[in-house]
């Protein structure tokens, strides 16, 4: 009984190795996500001061699912604290769907977020909310069916465009995003600015949301700017955790103005904002 018990383990084992092989020979967007590995560091700042960094983290697990997580944390006015975590899990195989995705953002005592599951019969979507940072301090909403079709090939696309065409300035491509606050798949369009030293330099160009980034030669970000406002720049372990404390001291409120965004166009959707 033992025997064959082992025997199952270790057919189980060569299966999923040998889709891990066969995968690796026809997917592009696995060497897209195999150049994401590994843990980084940002330091966020506005306006010149630090007010915060994030920390991201790829990784596959022993089953071969791709893991993709992100924690960030700032602190803006009146010492209150903002932390926002986000995961997303893949499958091993081919296509590589979505198999979880979840965000939660802590702020003052208090929790929400979003948690997004494949089932058998589907995608269903719930909303989390509540105190405290033990998720079983967290009331789950009930689970809502979800119409979504998103894959690491969508979540890795325009980094896969860029490995392949290798692209002259001027060039642009569309990718998509999963918003999890919004709970739907949304397309952003990037421009290429310039191909340097380290890399590529890029624009999103959307309005109210501009970002421009540098990337490395595996496609992994350097530095950030955020809506013209907040800068994001990589920093090693050592510096982001010495700064760690002074990043989420207690700081006097900014001024006003320091947050405001000009507008040289109408809002068509000024709900979302």
């Amino acid at each position: 009984m033992s025997i064959r018990i082992v025997n199952a383990a270790g057919i189980a084992v060569l299966i999923a190795a040998l889709a891990w092989l066969l995968a690796g020979a026809t997917a592009p967007v696995l060497e897209s996500a195999a150049d994401q590995r590994g843990q980084r560091w940002y330091r966020l700042t506005l306006d010149g001061r630090h007010v915060g960094y994030l920390q991201t983290d790829t990784r596959r697990d022993p089953l071969g699912r791709w893991h993709f997580d992100s924690d960030l944390r700032f602190v803006l006015d009146g010492g209150n604290p903002v932390r926002t975590r986000e995961s997303l899990v893949f499958d091993a195989a081919p296509p590589f769907g979505l198999r979880l995705a979840r965000q939660r953002t802590d702020r003052a005592g208090e929790s929400e977020g979003t948690v997004i599951e494949r089932r058998q019969d589907g995608y269903r979507v719930r909303r989390l909310d509540g105190s405290g940072d033990s998720p079983g301090a967290v009331p789950q909403h009930p689970a809502r069916p979800l119409d979504l079709e998103f894959t690491l090939s969508d979540y890795l696309g325009f980094e896969t465009w860029l490995r392949e065409t290798r692209p002259e300035p001027g060039a642009t491509a569309s990718a998509t995003a999963l918003d999890l606050g919004r709970r739907r798949v949304v397309p952003r369009q990037f421009r290429v600015l310039e191909r340097n030293s380290t890399g590529y330099r890029l624009e999103n160009s959307a309005p109210l949301d501009a970002t421009r980034i540098q990337l490395d030669h595996r496609m992994r970000p350097v530095a950030m700017t955020l809506s013209g406002l907040f800068e994001l720049e990589r920093v090693t372990k050592r510096q982001a955790l010495a700064s760690k404390r002074q990043a989420l001291a207690p700081r006097a409120a900014l001024p006003a103005t320091s947050r405001l965004v000009p507008t040289d166009r109408p809002l068509p959707d000024h709900t979302r904002i």
